[in-house]
């Protein structure tokens, strides 16, 4: 005979800071009825719990007071589940700056600027831009670039030499010298003219 859950639950033992009075977890879910049934639930285990009904609405809360753990739809409006997650694991990592020449990207705010001048990304470009300055004077080939920014490799496609267009554009508004170079027949490289 098995002893039922309720009693092995009571009487375990856990350390005040591990029990579950003392998490916060954040539901981010669109759909009202999914999130309070796994709210209802958590808060029936003892946890604290937020509820965010989108992602913007979620990084607020996260910033606000961070969570323990984070319960997160995919499918949401605005900021999907998979870009709120990297802003999250962005803001939790130390050094969410990164850095070149007069090049800055911050990671958490999802900023960017050249000198004093900010420049906007979309999401995408904002993924490619990071993937150069994460790998500085590195040559990257566009199947790499496919994989590291897009998640994928398709058979053929210019998508990453026109991204790396817009990014000139961008970066290059002002008239600043160029950063991202063309290495003929191998890919892209971050570095100086």
């Amino acid at each position: 005979m098995s002893t039922p859950d309720r009693y092995w639950r009571s009487s375990r033992k856990t350390s005040p800071s591990s029990r579950p009075e003392n998490r916060r977890i954040l539901v981010v879910d669109d759909d009202e009825r999914i999130a309070a049934a796994v709210r209802r639930a958590l808060i029936y285990e003892g946890y604290s719990v937020d509820v965010a009904a989108d992602g913007d609405a979620a990084l607020a809360s996260a910033r606000d007071q961070r969570p323990d753990l984070v319960v997160l739809d995919v499918m949401l409006p605005g900021l999907d589940g998979i870009e709120v997650c990297q802003r999250l694991r962005a803001a939790a990592q130390p050094g969410s700056v990164l850095r070149w020449q007069d090049l800055s990207m911050d990671l958490a705010a999802h900023e960017v600027t050249r000198g004093n001048r900010a420049i906007e990304l979309t999401a995408q470009e904002f993924k490619l831009l990071e993937q150069f300055l994460r790998h500085p004077r590195q040559v990257l080939s566009r199947d790499s670039l496919l994989e590291l920014a897009w998640g994928f490799v398709p058979d053929e496609s210019n998508v990453v030499d026109v991204y790396v267009g817009y990014l000139r554009h961008k970066l290059e508004a002002d008239g600043e010298p160029r950063v991202l170079q063309t290495v003929r027949g191998v890919g892209y490289v971050l570095r100086s003219a």
